[in-house]
């Protein structure tokens, strides 16, 4: 009787050591099936992303195989600068502007060119309903991003400008172009940006 008892007595250890590896197994695969679940919903919101960034950038880039959009601080349209879409934005320049990119510390006037290009084939056409400005300044002692909205108007055809206005700071602001233009394929409004570095000078007071 006692033999049997000790010839049972490892075969109960490997039935419950059995039971724990079978236990392991069973939450292992719980928790992977679990895993893969939300990998897939990650998954399709990335996609989803995806699938809206690359058609913002298709509406961009539809827009700029017709157009130049070049912007003046000084109403000079043949010196005016090509502004770049906010995918290829510059860093902040280190260098003061002297005149065309320079602002006063008062009645200031933006004025925006949207100039047809000459070696465009496109025949479509992509007409301009309206145009929006922001700037943006990061403040470096508070840390915080002020935006003021500076309305434009149309003064002729494919020429937008602001009414005198003032910027509160010196420094550099980013002027940030909100293009909503009329795509005639899709019969819809649809938004292009561009962005631009502007200088603030201030009075200075001794």
């Amino acid at each position: 009787m006692t033999e049997k008892k000790r010839t049972l007595w490892p075969l109960g250890i490997l039935l419950v050591i059995a039971l724990g590896i079978v236990l392991i197994v069973i939450s292992i695969r719980i928790s992977s099936k679990q895993s893969i679940d939300t990998d897939r919903t990650f998954n399709l919101k990335r996609i989803e992303l995806d699938e809206k960034i690359n058609a913002i950038m298709q509406q961009q880039n539809a827009f700029e195989s017709l157009y130049n959009v070049r912007i003046s601080t000084i109403g000079d349209r043949m010196n005016a600068v090509i502004m770049k879409n906010p995918y290829y934005v510059t860093p902040v320049p280190r260098d003061t502007p002297e005149k065309e990119g320079l602002l006063q510390s008062k009645d200031n006037v933006i004025t925006i060119y949207v100039e047809k290009k000459k070696d465009s084939n496109n025949i479509q056409d992509m007409p301009i309903e309206s145009v929006g400005l922001e700037f943006v300044r990061l403040d470096q002692g508070e840390k915080e991003v002020s935006v003021l909205t500076i309305p434009m108007e149309k003064s002729e055809e494919n020429i937008y400008s602001t009414k005198t206005f003032s910027l509160p700071m010196q420094g550099y602001y980013q002027a940030r172009f909100k293009i909503n233009v009329k795509n005639a394929t899709q019969d819809k409004e649809i938004p292009v940006y561009f962005y631009h570095w502007v200088f603030n000078k201030q009075d200075s007071h001794l």
